[in-house]
């Protein structure tokens, strides 16, 4: 399974994920692969997460990055949304004619697959953010999240903290460091979220960065620092 999550702020927006991979049915045996990548940088100012069937979303994004290399002018992040959404409609009728998108009862359903687009694109000289969802279960119809928070996957412990901790006003380091939080409390309860944290950001006016694992590892443990002080204020 998988749990992504993007927090945008005043300062830019922070992308997080997990990378573990869940093979079989959660209900018996499964096995778990923590190699899974998970987002990815489309250009300087679009960054794309999968949840789900991984292996399909790897060709999907193929697809995209060809279109996207051809382009003579830098398209925004609604067009590449909109090109994105058509070639997922495609590519899903070609592999799946005959599997409906919504699960039913004794009948096989297309393999489940979410894909987030988020970044900025100028509208009358201003950045606006944009984070779409683009879900199989609804033919890949756009989804536009415009409360700054967009979690998919294992959503029941990270939605809850997200609520209750994030603010827009909160800085964009905070944010990663929130985004990080909920990923590993959510791994602490659930087996099927875990792994090295995968995280990138965009500062207002800046390209996408990748964070580095030796500072994805710093906001971890400056993460632990805060909950044990939280765990003592409980203290007698």
């Amino acid at each position: 399974m998988t749990l992504t999550i993007i927090l945008a702020v005043n300062e830019g927006m922070a992308f997080a994920t997990d990378s573990r991979g869940t093979i079989g049915d959660p209900r018996g045996l499964t096995a778990q692969n923590d190699s899974i990548k998970k987002q990815y940088k489309l250009d300087d100012n679009t960054i794309v997460q999968m949840s789900g069937s991984n292996e399909a979303g790897a060709i999907i994004l193929d697809e995209i990055k060809k279109w996207r290399a051809v382009q003579q002018s830098e398209p925004d992040i609604s067009t590449i949304m909109a090109q994105l959404r058509t070639i997922l409609r495609n590519k899903y009728q070609e592999w799946f004619p005959s599997l409906p998108p919504f699960p039913s009862p004794n009948q096989q359903s297309r393999p489940a697959l979410n894909v987030t687009i988020g970044g900025y694109e100028r509208i009358n000289g201003s950045l606006v953010e944009r984070i779409y969802l683009l879900p199989s279960q609804m033919d890949f119809a756009p989804l536009l999240f415009n409360t700054g928070i967009c979690i998919t996957g294992i959503t029941q412990y990270a939605t809850y903290l997200t609520l209750r901790l994030y603010s827009r006003d909160m800085s964009l380091e905070e944010a990663k460091r929130l985004a990080a939080f909920v990923i590993t409390e959510t791994a602490s309860q659930d087996g099927k979220v875990g792994g090295p944290i995968q995280m990138m950001e965009i500062r207002l006016n800046n390209p996408v960065r990748e964070i580095s694992n030796d500072e994805i590892g710093k906001i971890i443990k400056k993460n632990e620092r805060i909950n044990l002080k939280l765990k003592n204020l409980f203290r007698i």
